[in-house]
């Protein structure tokens, strides 16, 4: 039975509440501060009990900021968390070329054939762009390469790095790049050079042989066994020649036919030496959306495959067989242990796509993030926000103070938007206005069928339940201590 609830305000910071569970309750602030206590002393603080009368729940409380914590600490503590909010574009994506040569299941990018013509980025637009990013407020650019496939154009990839790396010397503002790719076409001379000037490098790799070549069809050999050599070459190359290890990351997209053999996608990843696994759901973009009625799953499949993999990867880090870390988790335990936001623009409010991140389509034409981009390659632009021109200044402001840009601002602060604004786990998730579009046809969410939310609350109902367990708590740390 609930008691008559006598809670005294006064006496608390603002909190939000849910069950768990596991029977137990978790209480958030504003600022990303938890406690998870019992039901029983959840009802007697409703009831009015002061939260000294249990000198645990009163030390969960004061470290989570929901009592003794002034309201100017409180100010502080959300102010770091929304650092990313204090400047312009850090991450800069050039789309140099639309053509590929995989045929995913689940394509994204809406790609071009090889030999289609007129989807590659000129060498002039490549250079209007890199001027553009540097009239960013942010203290460091990062530029992306992605296409899809970016070493198509290795070319204009190789004169960006080039350029770049100039005008970051001339204006002393520091400049870092990573590139995305399947290794198709990756060769030792561009291995070399890409190594040589410290890009970060990204492919994908879906797990086991036959998973990978089921999601990933390489129309000219095996997607899988080209991965393997290259991502093995790669960390040998980058050893011998740097003393530096895991230089090249893999994406994981999970499929239905990833769910049924989540075991050997962890264990291939752990067998190829990578440091993480990032067990990430589908994608409602591109050509990919055509297929989804064979590779789709419910928010709750999906969430009941990343409970497996998580305690999976927890007994491997245990027993000393494997440190690697599932980087869904990595994000949210950013939040929720750490002062600081880590930059992840799908988990934060606002998502801050145009003015924290912005993308250049092969064209010329930009747009408020790579999802944005590829609606406008689905047939609607709602997501451009200018294109580059002769004058990079008058460009970049263009695009910072666009109609679209304050729309999409607006449609991702969810602080206001129903439901979410008081959603126990506000302070840790986003919304994403493009992948709301996609799925409805409007850049403002719906709380109650956002997949994305649905998914997210789970993931972080899964990571507290966890959280309370001291082993768990301890190897969550490793995870984000770097």
């Amino acid at each position: 039975m609930i008691p008559k609830i006598s809670l005294k305000p006064e006496n608390f910071n603002p909190f939000r509440f849910k069950k768990l569970k596991d029977g137990n309750v978790i209480l958030t602030s504003e600022h990303g501060g938890y406690a998870i206590i019992s039901e029983p002393q959840f009802q007697k603080l409703l009831a009015g009990e002061p939260p000294e009368n249990d000198e645990t729940v009163k030390t969960k409380l004061e470290n989570a900021g929901i009592i003794g914590l002034a309201l100017e600490k409180s100010a502080l503590a959300f102010a770091k968390k929304h650092a990313f909010m204090a400047c312009g574009p850090n991450l800069h994506i050039l789309v140099v070329t639309l053509r590929c040569n995989h045929a995913c299941q689940y394509c994204h990018a809406a790609v071009a054939p090889m030999d289609a013509e007129g989807f590659d980025m000129s060498q002039e637009t490549a250079k209007k762009i890199i001027d553009t990013a540097f009239f960013s407020t942010a203290p460091k650019i990062s530029f992306e390469f992605q296409g899809w496939e970016p070493l198509v154009n290795w070319e204009v990839v190789k004169y960006s790095i080039e350029y770049a790396k100039e005008k970051s010397e001339r204006l002393a503002k520091p400049v870092q790049f990573s590139l995305v790719t399947n290794l198709s076409l990756m060769d030792e001379e561009k291995m070399a050079f890409l190594l040589h000037h410290n890009v970060g490098l990204n492919t994908s790799l879906d797990g086991d042989e036959s998973t990978h070549n089921f999601n990933r069809t390489f129309l000219k050999g095996n997607s899988y066994k080209n991965v393997e050599f290259w991502i093995r070459r790669i960390d040998a190359f980058s050893q011998e020649k740097y003393w530096r290890k895991n230089v090249i990351s893999a994406l994981l997209t999970v499929t239905s036919k990833s769910l049924k053999k989540w075991k050997e996608c962890v264990d291939t990843y752990d067998s190829f030496g990578m440091d993480q696994l990032f067990w990430r759901p589908l994608n409602a973009m591109g050509y990919g959306a055509k297929t989804f009625s064979f590779l789709w799953y419910s928010p709750e499949e999906f969430v009941a495959s990343y409970e497996r993999v998580l305690d999976y990867l927890l007994e491997l880090n245990k027993s000393g067989k494997s440190t690697m870390k599932e980087a869904y988790s990595t994000i949210f335990l950013k939040k929720i242990l750490t002062p600081y936001d880590p930059n992840y623009v799908d988990t934060r409010s606002p998502c801050w796509a145009g003015i924290g991140q912005v993308a250049y389509n092969y064209d010329g034409k930009i747009y408020t993030c790579d999802e944005g981009r590829m609606l406008a390659r689905m047939g609607s632009d709602a997501f451009q926000i200018g294109e580059v021109s002769e004058d990079p200044r008058n460009t970049y402001v263009s695009m910072i103070t666009s109609p679209s840009t304050k729309a999409i601002l607006s449609a991702s602060l969810i602080e206001w938007l129903p439901g979410y604004e008081s959603d126990p786990y506000k302070p840790y998730i986003g919304s994403c206005p493009a992948n709301n579009f996609k799925a409805t046809g409007d850049i403002y969410p719906k709380y109650p069928t956002d997949f994305k939310r649905r998914i997210e609350t789970g993931i972080l109902d899964a990571l507290f339940i966890r959280l309370q367990d001291a082993d768990n708590e301890r190897i969550f740390r490793t995870w984000i201590a770097n």
